[in-house]
């Protein structure tokens, strides 16, 4: 696959398959604005990219601000003009026995599973609608 000339943005970009994700986005050619919480790790996708020959935009989000997932988006065109790609890898799990689920612990995460999901790709398809194409 080679991305050349694509914008990609990865939220949950700083571990796991987010970060796989990024990495190998950037070395298809594709300009990643790598989304996640913790600076540190920002930097560290960041090096990695760059040390690849790739362009990384990193970007410091709380998905479950919807506002700063709307300037997550502007953030990424104005950045790069465009936007062709969003990869929602951001999720949590928490490992814990079924009957001692908690409300607040449920209530995180269908927030950033699902809300912030759903949140984000329609911020990124509103840009996608007006370029006419988008995945």
């Amino acid at each position: 696959m080679r991305l050349d000339g694509k914008v990609a943005v990865v939220t949950g970009a700083t571990s796991g398959i987010g970060h796989a994700i990024a990495v190998r986005f950037a070395l298809e050619g594709a300009r990643v604005a790598a989304v996640g919480r913790d600076p540190g790790r920002l930097e560290s996708v960041r090096r990695a990219i760059a040390a690849s020959g790739g362009e990384c935009l990193p970007l410091q989000v709380d998905l479950l601000r919807l506002h700063e997932i709307e300037e997550m988006i502007g953030k990424v065109v104005a950045a790069f003009g465009r936007l062709d790609i969003l990869v929602n890898s951001a999720g949590v799990f928490e490992l814990c026995d079924f009957l001692s689920v908690s409300e607040a612990s449920f209530d995180r995460t269908v927030d950033v599973n699902l809300k912030s999901l759903f949140f984000a790709s329609q911020s990124a398809a509103r840009v996608m609608k007006s370029q006419g194409r988008g995945k």
